[in-house]
C-alpha cells in the first residue's frame, strides 16, 4: 500500500469541497494511506499584503536595530 503525503494551504471552507474532500479521501483509502498536512497561508513577519515584511523596512528602524542587534551584524 503507498503513502500520499497531501500538503495544503488553509483550511476548507465551503461545504462542497469538504464533501468532495471527503468523498475523495474516502475513495483513494482502499488503494494507499492519505497523510494530510495543512499549513497555514501567512507569515508572522508579513507587515501588510501590499507592503512587505517588516524586515529591513525604512519605516520601522527600531524593530530592525533590535533584529540586527539579536542577529549579531
Amino acid at each position: 500500500m503507498f503513502d500520499i503525503t497531501l500538503i495544503a494551504m488553509g483550511k476548507l471552507k465551503e461545504k462542497f469541497y469538504l464533501s468532495a474532500a471527503a468523498e475523495y479521501e474516502k475513495r483513494i483509502s482502499q488503494y494507499c494511506r492519505l497523510n494530510n498536512i495543512t499549513i497555514q497561508p501567512w507569515s508572522p513577519l508579513q507587515y501588510g499584503y501590499f507592503v512587505g515584511t517588516f524586515l529591513d523596512n525604512p519605516e520601522m528602524p527600531e524593530l530592525n536595530a533590535k533584529l540586527n542587534e539579536l542577529e549579531g551584524n
